[in-house]
């Protein structure tokens, strides 16, 4: 077992989350915990909204980076101190009877006084029950480590402010006084500390059991090793985790097959273990029928391509609004006519939603169905342009009463297959409905991908080389989502033959 030497604040909220992750994330070295794409985009954002939040309080002074060096950060936020610095960026202390460690965005001394102010910087706009816990760990050690705090203090995004010239320091965030909140949480944050302190002086690993807690409040990066030996399909396909947690230790198995008839709880879910039990397909060639009854050609086959940015990019738009960048579209005009294809990326800096709009009230013509995957987000989209553009709200609220849900007859399992697993993502259906075509082998296989590419392109962060290659596996992607959605529609018309 390694020697623990710091307990840190990182490290508490891990334990807090599951004790077995903290104690591998000091004994277990060697399994696979690297940073994956979505979390890594998660720490980019928290620093650019962490710089941010430093001009809200602009006299301050920053120092070593405790991530880099928690031993130096500790000793100069004292040296700080001593030398009469009122705000600091990154403060650092010791509980010197525990050994643990924290650090906060922003520490600020209370005019004329001896007390300081807690401030911790969050990039949501919602205040959660981790937050509170974090702080409460953050107070008690600058507490214990002598400090006198008079306010922990949240500031959260605001995702009402619009962007009109430069960013406002002083609009783009709110402030919560979470003081109360803390303080109520500090006896728990004594015991639950000791409590992680004597998991980390544990020789041996311990059995945990597995459920919602390894994916709330943020996925556990040991999800992979603590659920290797869960069925691809299993118990929490056909529950929410904590339904199937509870049903798990009761039958003492995560298999489907184990699942007691009276407690399947859903007509879909029923459908969905008859098909995997007696491995086919459900189809209900009437209901198809009433689906595809309902298209009127020439149908368009449409789907949309996003970036949300944190800190908002062009005037007019708030935090982490959804701005569409990219579409693909394939038309057909008749029922045996071929397919055209048509894209649009928006390839300059400029806000590309204009544009945007403009050519797609230009390809979509004026007649039959928009066919949409999970249309809720086109639809959402479009009355959004429809209000900040409003001189085209008229074409764009007429594509949005043509929109055909595709995602709809999926979703109530009138074409199902046991392959899908209990899933009716797009990313799971069309490999189960149609052989060879899956977006496994694509370089950028999913949205959120997409937006992250197209996010390094608006902040120039791309050579001339690498730009070309993105507009390649863009236009790709989008078109195969598109084409994924001409295939399963194809799959419902052969399904009801």
């Amino acid at each position: 077992m390694q020697q623990l030497s710091t307990f840190s604040q990182a490290q508490y909220m891990k334990g807090l989350q599951c004790p077995l992750a903290l104690w591998f994330s000091v004994n277990r070295k060697d399994l696979d915990t690297r940073v994956s794409a979505s979390a890594q985009l998660s720490i980019d954002i928290r620093k650019e909204i962490n710089n941010l939040a430093r001009q809200y309080f602009p006299d301050g002074t920053a120092i070593v980076p405790p991530s880099q060096n928690m031993k130096i950060a500790i000793k100069q936020t004292k040296e700080k101190i001593q030398s009469g610095a009122r705000v600091i960026y990154g403060a650092a202390a010791t509980n010197p009877r525990t050994g643990t460690q924290a650090h906060i965005d922003i520490l600020r001394q209370v005019d004329d006084t001896d007390f300081w102010d807690l401030i911790e910087v969050k990039t949501s706009a919602n205040l959660y029950d981790h937050y509170i816990q974090g702080m409460a760990f953050q107070y008690l050690v600058f507490i214990e480590a002598g400090y006198k705090i008079r306010s922990c203090i949240l500031m959260c995004i605001n995702n009402q402010y619009v962007r009109q010239g430069e960013i406002e320091p002083q609009g783009i965030f709110t402030t919560h006084d979470i003081t109360s909140k803390v303080l109520n949480e500090r006896k728990k944050t004594e015991s639950v500390t000791d409590e992680l302190l004597q998991v980390l002086n544990r020789k041996h690993s311990f059995s945990q059991t597995i459920g919602s807690h390894c994916k709330k409040p943020h996925e556990c990066s040991y999800k992979t090793h603590c659920w290797r030996h869960v069925p691809e399909y299993s118990i929490f396909n056909v529950f929410n985790s904590k339904k199937a947690e509870s049903i798990a230790q009761r039958i003492n198995s995560y298999k489907v097959e184990d699942i007691p008839n009276d407690s399947i709880p859903s007509k879909d879910k029923i459908i969905e273990i008859s098909c995997y039990k007696e491995q086919r397909r459900n189809v209900e060639p009437v209901k198809i029928k009433n689906f595809l009854r309902e298209l009127k050609y020439p149908l368009y086959y449409l789907d949309y391509e996003t970036i949300a940015p944190a800190i908002p990019f062009y005037d007019g738009t708030n935090p982490y609004q959804k701005l569409p960048f990219q579409f693909s579209l394939h038309v057909q005009k008749e029922l045996e006519s071929e397919f055209q294809h048509i894209e649009f990326i928006h390839k300059e800096k400029s806000d590309p939603r204009k544009a945007f709009v403009e050519y797609l009230i230009n390809v979509c013509g004026n007649t039959g169905s928009v066919i949409c995957y999970y249309a809720s987000f086109e639809r959402n989209i479009n009355e959004k342009l429809a209000k900040d553009f409003s001189e085209y709200a008229t074409q764009i609220n007429d594509i949005n009463k043509r929109i055909v849900d595709l995602y709809v007859p999926f979703k109530n399992h009138i074409l199902y297959d046991p392959r899908q697993n209990g899933s009716t993502s797009i990313k799971k259906v069309l490999p189960a409905l149609i052989n060879n075509l899956s977006y496994k082998d694509l370089e950028i296989a999913d949205g959120e991908q997409a937006s992250q590419a197209y996010m390094k392109f608006c902040k120039e962060e791309l050579s001339t080389d690498e730009l070309q290659k993105l507009w390649k596996r863009l236009s790709v992607y989008c078109e195969l989502d598109t084409y994924a959605m001409v295939q399963l529609l194809d799959a419902l018309r052969k399904s009801s033959a």
